[in-house]
């Protein structure tokens, strides 16, 4: 299904948004820390993405917005392979965050399915994630 206004059909209501113009969303893929993610086609990109918009609880609820479309804005032009790429944000009535689309299981899948990481495993997620921040740092 393809959405392309506040009225899409086939969508709850608490879930109805009005996605950016040049998105048009496809299915729900998740909900993390009171956000819900949509696939959605990005037509000037040519490229799935992630489109991720306060979940409805926490739409009107203006600091836990903000506060989360501050942490993605300062990210936009950080790009690094252990960094998920923002690549766009919108505020107002409507506030989004554009991301890149990552494939595979987050480490939280991992940890909740085999319990634990081998030694060596732990030590090279470890490494990458140190990376990941000694850039991010770095560009401040």
């Amino acid at each position: 299904m393809t959405l392309t206004s506040q009225q899409a059909e086939g969508l709850p209501p608490e879930l109805r948004i009005t996605p950016p113009a040049s998105l048009r969303i496809g299915a729900v893929i998740g909900e993390s820390n009171g956000w819900q993610n949509f696939l959605a086609w990005d037509k000037r990109r040519q490229c799935d993405v992630a489109l991720i918009v306060p979940a409805a609880g926490r739409r009107n609820n203006r600091p836990f917005v903000e506060e989360r479309l501050a942490r993605a804005g300062a990210t936009l032009k950080l790009r690094h392979p252990g960094i998920v790429a923002v690549l766009d944000t919108g505020d107002g009535d409507n506030p989004y965050i554009v991301e890149e689309i990552v494939e595979g299981p987050s480490l939280r899948d991992v940890l909740e399915d085999q319990g634990w990481l081998e030694p060596r495993d732990a030590l090279a997620i470890a490494a990458q994630i140190a990376r990941a921040l000694d850039f991010a740092h770095a560009r401040k």
